[in-house]
């Protein structure tokens, strides 16, 4: 659940700004990540007992910067970027002569002179290794990660494991697949749309217009998720396919014979989401499946979540 507050704050609050205005308010709310957070740019700073000031924009003369701190006398001040590259670092310099300076980016540049330079990458990976600590109490540690997760979502953030990429013809023959079986669904009026995103760094598909007997058309998604997990997928879009997104449960317990149970996802975008069954899954990848049983196979998939849903759109 928390995860999933930081996900959506991370669709509507995704500036410069927000980034540095969520970052402030997990620094007042949460102590050990205040701590953490100005630790990650001035190593020496290891007690706060004697802080005066933790700032968010501080306005001195012509210049204002993002966070300003003040700890028994000794002044920092912190710059935050995600792409802009409108650096003032002479300016600042000059404005806080005694301070020391922090600057932190979504991107890498050249080290500047009396500057702690830092990136949002950097950022998260160091608190993915403090969160781990066990002086960090439970509430707090589930805080960090949600925050690391949001600036992961705001900054884009790129993770990747080892792969192998040696055998993507797979891929190739199953779109054909979802296109065969999308232009040949039975008892439908089906058509390939072009216009959308069917294929994304995460998924492989395409979405396809529905209609029976005249009545109103939807425009569900057909494909293969793949991410840490890989699996098949038909999904009904809030905004195409409303009267089923309305209709259905947020978490379904009725399972059908092909497919789980279906439920509501806003990760990404709202949307009910009906998944091949495991069993059906490795069997679809077995050696010992012809391409005539994989057709069969998804092709029943389809058919049978279609019958489970037409009743909310057919009515």
């Amino acid at each position: 659940m928390l995860n999933l507050f930081f996900q959506n704050l991370s669709r509507r609050f995704a500036s410069e700004n927000d980034l540095s205005d969520v970052s402030w308010v997990m620094a007042e709310s949460v102590p050990v990540f205040r701590l953490l957070f100005i630790q990650f740019f001035f190593k020496e700073v290891s007690d706060l007992s004697k802080l005066d000031i933790f700032r968010r924009e501080h306005a001195e003369g012509a210049n204002r910067v993002d966070f300003y701190v003040k700890i028994n006398g000794s002044e920092f001040v912190i710059e935050c970027k995600v792409m802009d590259k409108n650096q003032h670092f002479d300016d600042y310099k000059d404005q806080w002569p005694r301070a020391r300076h922090g600057y932190i980016a979504n991107y890498v540049i050249d080290p500047q002179p009396g500057v702690e330079m830092r990136t949002w990458e950097e950022f998260t990976k160091y608190l993915t290794d403090a969160a781990h600590m066990e002086t960090i109490d439970t509430s707090s540690r589930e805080l960090i990660q949600g925050y690391s997760l949001y600036i992961k979502r705001v900054c884009s953030i790129i993770e990747f494991k080892k792969m192998t990429i040696n055998n993507l013809s797979g891929l190739y023959h199953f779109n054909l697949l979802v296109r065969k079986i999308v232009q040949s669904i039975s008892g439908y009026k089906s058509t390939l749309v072009n216009s959308s995103k069917p294929f994304e760094e995460n998924r492989s598909g395409r979405y396809f217009s529905l209609q029976k007997a005249g009545g109103p058309t939807i425009t569900p998604w057909l494909g293969v998720y793949y991410t840490e997990t890989v699996g098949i997928y038909v999904g009904f879009d809030k905004g195409w396919c409303k009267a089923v997104f309305d209709a259905m449960p947020e978490k379904s317990t009725n399972d059908g014979l092909l497919f789980k149970a279906p439920y509501k996802d806003y990760e990404e975008f709202a949307a009910v989401w009906f998944e091949l069954k495991e069993e059906h899954f490795d069997r679809f990848n077995s050696q010992e499946t012809t391409s005539e049983q994989q057709e069969l196979l998804l092709r029943d998939f389809v058919q049978e979540i279609l019958a489970s849903v037409s009743t909310y759109w057919l009515k």
